[in-house]
């Protein structure tokens, strides 16, 4: 395992006590994208999946698309890790 691999999983050992999964969305639920960073910033819609990512680092959502925007537009399908959407109300 490399070093890298190694410290992400301590800081996830360290981390996952304190993080609540009470607000992971459900199937059916609408997500908005809240990265400023990512390319689909404020896609939104309705979530088709929810995955896991290698070795429990994480959770992936994948989502159909209902607004457009420049990269993104209704209809897409996205996959994108927990930490970057919300669920909207």
């Amino acid at each position: 395992m490399s070093n890298s691999r190694l410290v992400r999983q301590y800081i996830y050992e360290i981390l996952q006590p304190m993080v609540s999964h009470s607000l992971e969305p459900a199937v059916g639920n609408t997500v908005i994208n809240t990265n400023p960073g990512c390319k689909h910033y404020k896609s939104t819609g309705t979530v088709l999946d929810i995955g896991s990512l290698e070795g429990d680092m994480g959770k992936t959502i994948t989502y159909l698309v209902s607004n457009n925007g420049e990269n993104f537009v209704i209809g897409d399908i996205l996959t994108k890790t927990l930490d970057q959407l919300a669920i909207t109300p």
